[in-house]
């Protein structure tokens, strides 16, 4: 749980940097969203590990994956624009369509474990916005380029589990 509170608030800490101009805030935005990415893992490996399971990590720790990948899509797209904008508009509705599925299933006492797919996703989704990020560091045309590689993956990824938890929902 102190972990998922600890990407919260580095969500926002992300969030408060966009605003801060100052010449070294891409550096921060990129050190807390990898700071970020590692206590998202951290907290599913020693959940895995420990067995340990709770309502407040059921609940809020894919709701903060949401917010911070959904409040960087919104960043991004108006710090780097471009097509980026349309690749975040199609996952940010594909994520609020499953989540909303899978919400409706955990108020039915039921948890949709997450899939094969849907994890690629997570993964390419992730490293799409490091490597976004890592260009507002470093502005060089293959991090953007893989950046822009990783979100065509994720939206592949996205939308192909999307359809397998929809046959799972129906």
């Amino acid at each position: 749980n102190y972990l998922t509170i600890a990407r919260g608030v580095l969500t926002l800490l992300i969030i408060a940097c966009f605003f801060w101009p100052v010449s070294f805030s891409p550096w921060l935005i990129l050190i807390f969203f990898i700071l970020a990415c590692a206590t998202d893992w951290l907290d599913g490996r020693l959940a895995r590990r420990w067995g340990a399971v709770s309502d407040f990590g059921k609940i809020f720790d894919p709701l903060f994956d949401k917010v911070l990948t959904i409040s960087l899509y919104f960043m991004l797209a108006v710090t780097l624009g471009g097509g980026l904008v349309t690749i975040f508009v199609l996952l940010t509705i594909r994520e609020l369509i499953v989540d909303g599925l899978k919400n409706y299933m955990l108020s039915k006492q039921q948890v949709v474990p997450a899939i094969m797919t849907a994890k690629i996703k997570t993964s390419s989704q992730m490293l799409m916005l490091l490597c976004l990020i890592a260009f507002m560091v470093w502005p060089n045309l293959t991090l953007l380029m893989v950046g822009y590689l990783c979100g065509f993956v994720a939206l592949i990824m996205a939308y192909w589990s999307g359809v397998i938890y929809v046959k799972k929902f129906w």
